[in-house]
């Protein structure tokens, strides 16, 4: 099956037939990104090939119009306006959002008319997380620094995507695809209003990004600045500050800008190493990956003396945010799926993950988050150094209050996932990831899962009992 087939027939009266001799396929990352057909079962320390964690290519095709904006996008276009069926679209899901919205944990969402900025992402994907907690951080600076009364204003929308279902079942999948993009996360932004400046009469009011994550949490630090300035009927008073060093410390923006850069392949040793089959190779695959975290673990020494937990020191920056979720995934997936095999300093020969992050189980009355945050024991941690990062990380507003917690009403209402825990959510998004089956479960979602139902796991179960061979799920 081909890795970018994602439209499926909507038929639930069907059954899937599955036959276990070839349920195993190749597939590349977590977005579905436009990689290689197969990513390299080893990639060698002496010469690592770099493989494009997200495609970008600058190429659109607008037509405009007096009345109306259209845009012709290619699936691989970063830049585009909205047509009349994807501004309709949107509107539709807003209003629904708006409607439905209950969360404790968030604002309303703003209606569709007012959004000067809305995000177009899925929670549990790691891409995606970049741009969100970029933006959870600029609206965390919004409520400390607004002089307007009411800290419950939102500074940015959001659409859930569950792209795991596809376009049919999906809204939010639906208008990414008429957007032009096939991955999260994408942005639609009122250019009328976002990022203050003087705007061309004849530029359309809500354009598009997408694509590139790192450029996009860029795009949103430059965005919500300390110039920034919203339309006339909801104004901030913020003195925004920016994800970046100062102008003024160049050295430490450089090194930014060389976190990210060099980590822009932790993707690839993530998923090389969660979806392995084959136990020939697990061993010098688990190494690998092993050797990449000590490089971050010794890159989060090298501005210690700045009196700060992270990549610059006392300065948090888009190069955390860049590898947080992909740390947050090695704590909690690889830990879960990749067994720890080593006992009074004894290798043993049936696992290949010979360190731990140790995590804290000692706080119960904090349900959900006690086997998240990392423990302060030092002992038990063999990286010492991404373990206080993340400690910090997990702490920050933004991440604690939005990222960590039970997941939001939203996310239940649309992802076909049933776990509610973070925790306990992200090793069941990555099940199929573990036994690299994804264009498998993508299959078996689009055709029987809905929200809160995760058929893809139903699957698993039932072939557990069975011993394997041909399964129908109705």
């Amino acid at each position: 099956m081909n890795n970018s087939s994602r439209h499926h027939d909507d038929n639930d009266n069907d059954d899937v037939k599955i036959n276990n001799d070839c349920n195993h396929v190749h597939t590349t990352t977590d977005c579905n990104r436009n990689l290689v057909s197969k990513l390299p079962l080893l990639l060698s320390p002496a010469k690592r090939r770099k493989l494009p964690s997200e495609s970008v290519m600058l190429a659109t095709t607008t037509t405009r119009t007096t009345e109306t904006t259209t845009t012709t996008c290619t699936s691989s276009s970063v830049y585009g306006s909205l047509s009349s069926e994807s501004d309709a679209l949107m509107a539709s899901i807003m209003m629904r959002i708006s409607n439905n919205n209950n969360d404790t944990t968030a604002a309303p969402a703003a209606p569709a008319t007012a959004a000067s900025f809305t995000l177009l992402h899925a929670d549990f994907c790691p891409y995606a997380n970049r741009v969100w907690v970029a933006l959870l951080e600029k609206q965390e600076q919004q409520h400390n620094t607004s002089t307007n009364t009411n800290t419950n204003t939102k500074l940015f929308s959001e659409i859930l995507c569950c792209y795991f279902a596809g376009p049919v079942k999906d809204e939010g999948t639906k208008l990414l695809y008429s957007l032009g993009f096939k991955t999260v996360p994408a942005v639609i932004y009122n250019n009328s209003t976002a990022g203050g400046g003087d705007k061309s009469e004849s530029e359309p009011s809500f354009q598009a990004l997408g694509q590139s994550s790192s450029l996009l949490a860029e795009y949103v630090d430059d965005t919500f600045s300390s110039s920034y300035s919203s339309n006339n009927d909801d104004k901030y008073d913020v003195g925004f500050s920016s994800l970046k060093p100062l102008s003024n410390d160049p050295i430490m923006l450089f090194n930014m800008r060389y976190f990210i850069q060099k980590y822009d392949s932790y993707c690839d040793y993530y998923y090389t190493y969660l979806m392995n089959q084959d136990p020939l190779q697990e061993k010098e695959i688990a190494q690998q990956f092993q050797s990449y975290l000590q490089e971050i673990e010794n890159d989060l020494t090298i501005f210690s003396s700045r009196k700060g937990p992270y990549l610059c020191g006392n300065l948090f920056t888009l190069a955390d945010i860049h590898i947080f979720g992909f740390i947050e995934r090695t704590i909690i997936v690889i830990q879960h799926y990749k067994k720890y095999g080593r006992t009074n300093n004894k290798e043993s020969s049936s696992s290949s993950r010979l360190w731990k992050i140790t995590v804290d189980s000692n706080n119960k009355e904090e349900k959900g988050k006690e086997e998240i945050i990392v423990a302060d024991d030092d002992d038990n941690n063999d990286f010492k150094n991404i373990s206080r990062w993340y400690k910090t990380m997990v702490e920050r507003p933004s991440i604690k209050n939005f990222i960590i917690v039970e997941r939001r009403n939203q996310s239940k209402d649309i992802m076909i996932f049933e776990a509610l825990e973070r925790k306990e959510y992200l090793i069941e998004v990555y099940e199929c990831y573990a036994n690299n089956e994804v264009q498998l479960a993508k299959t078996i979602h689009a055709k029987h899962s809905r929200p809160g139902y995760n058929a893809y796991k139903k699957y698993r179960n039932e072939n557990e009992k069975r011993g394997g061979g041909d399964i129908r799920i109705k």
